[in-house]
């Protein structure tokens, strides 16, 4: 189950093709962090840079971890697997990064 979800998420679309999240599959678990953008960042959109205030990515990286999680519950539902997404308190690998959701196999 973990493998084919980590491979859906890779393909899955996020706005501004920034695709924020990480995924740390742990035996069953799939542990989904996602980037902590800076104050100020450059963005590369279609060939031209320009700057985004990091409030505006965090907005659109909650949508895009969303879309992620989607792709991992859709995985799930085509194996005929069952999952619940919980808060397992991971810490984070690194400062830049934050944990988002645990999605973890209850059958």
């Amino acid at each position: 189950f973990a493998s084919a979800a980590c491979e859906a998420v890779r393909f899955a679309p996020s706005s501004i093709n920034g695709q924020p999240w990480r995924l740390m599959p742990e035996g069953d678990t799939i542990h989904l962090f996602c980037e902590t953008p800076a104050a100020v960042q450059t963005v590369n959109f279609h060939g031209i840079r320009f700057p985004m205030p990091g409030r505006m990515l965090r907005a659109n990286q909650s949508i895009d971890c969303g879309i992620a999680l989607a792709h991992i519950a859709a995985i799930a539902e085509a194996q005929g697997i069952q999952i619940e997404f919980a808060d397992e308190g991971m810490t984070n690998p690194d400062e830049k990064l934050h944990y988002v959701l645990s999605a973890v196999v209850t059958q």
